[in-house]
């Protein structure tokens, strides 16, 4: 029931229209539950407060301030991330290019010993 009630207030919070003010009255009306128990119940309250919250700040410079920092804030470790992957990648084209030259002076080695004991093998025969 919990995890069922959270969703329909979610999603009566989404069907809200934009510019439309976001109350509890109409929340709990669109999610079909009573106005105390959207108040009562920290997770549906919650909800209902964030959207709220973030709708009033989006409206104001300070919120659109805000939102800029969180996001710069966030694009700071996906740069580092990215960065990270770039090393990691060439790393391992480094490192792929180090096995392969070692994987044919091995083959190569090998041609080299077996040329020799055909040359041994054909000199005892004759």
């Amino acid at each position: 029931m919990n995890g069922h009630a959270v969703r329909r207030v979610e999603q009566a919070r989404r069907d809200l229209a934009a510019g439309t003010p976001v109350t509890f009255d109409e929340v709990a009306a669109r999610a079909g539950i009573g106005r105390a128990t959207s108040y009562r119940r920290p997770e549906l309250r919650t909800v209902v407060e964030e959207r709220r919250r973030t709708t009033c700040e989006a409206l104001t410079l300070t919120g659109h301030a805000v939102q800029i920092d969180q996001l710069l804030t966030l694009q700071a470790p996906a740069d580092q991330g990215a960065s990270a992957a770039r090393s990691d990648q060439q790393s391992t084209a480094e490192l792929s290019g180090v096995l392969a030259q070692y994987t044919l002076t091995v083959q190569l080695r090998g041609n080299e010993s077996d040329d020799s004991h055909r040359s041994d093998s054909t000199q005892r025969c004759s």
